[in-house]
């Protein structure tokens, strides 16, 4: 016996992205060929791009590459009280739900009955990255909001958003977008929810990352 077939429809859709504040600027950046990667800016790393670029295939705690695809710059505020000394993490999250939602009509929405789902792959971020680096050398405060896990920007998202139903991350790697619209459209369906927010966020440190995917020749060194 087949399930029941629930019409779901997508009525509005934000994002930031590296060198794209926008749908509208990604959409052109990729009608015009453009590539959003750059050199790593100083001091965006914890090591000098000098000190750990080696182009050698899988080269041991080494990067592959000293360029990057970064969002160089944070939208503009006044931003949320809630997310003050927070990972730019949790701003660009906002962001991307804030224009996704201001295309809605929720005039005789009821956010009450409006939640969030966010794919969040669990990686440090760079807030979490420069927290490890000042404990190592017993200096600088830690800041524990940044360690509650990759649910806490989804929970700080949806409340900022006045959304009555929460928020909640999974972590499914490359598809955690994907699994992210699946578990709203499933809200939907089964009449929990009356209107979702939902897609991804990734901000990982980006030494880290790079770092990790040049361990596994996965980084061109282009």
């Amino acid at each position: 016996m087949t399930a029941a077939w629930v019409p779901v429809a997508i009525v509005g859709a934000g994002g930031v992205f590296p060198d794209a504040s926008g749908l509208d600027a990604l959409w052109a950046n990729v009608l015009a060929g453009r590539s959003a990667a750059g050199p790593v800016p100083p001091g965006r790393w914890a090591l000098s791009p000098e000190d750990v670029v080696d182009p050698a295939p899988g080269a041991s705690d080494r990067v592959a590459s000293g360029s990057a695809c970064l969002i160089r710059e944070l939208p503009a505020g006044p931003w949320p009280e809630a997310f003050e000394g927070l990972d730019p993490l949790y701003v660009l999250g906002w962001e991307a739900a804030r224009q996704a939602w201001q295309g809605v009509r929720v005039a005789g929405l009821d956010r009450r009955r409006v939640g969030l789902v966010m794919g969040n792959i669990v990686l440090p971020d760079s807030t979490a990255a420069d927290d490890a680096v000042a404990l190592l050398d017993e200096a600088g405060t830690l800041r524990p909001a940044s360690y509650r896990g990759a649910g806490l920007a989804a929970g700080l998202i949806a409340r900022v958003l006045g959304f009555g139903l929460g928020g909640v991350a999974l972590d499914a790697a490359c598809a955690s977008s994907l699994y992210a619209i699946k578990l709203a459209c499933a809200e939907l369906a089964a009449g929990r929810a009356d209107a979702m927010v939902a897609g991804g966020l990734s901000r990982p440190d980006s030494l880290y990352t790079q770092m990790g995917f040049s361990q596994l020749r996965a980084l061109s060194p282009s």
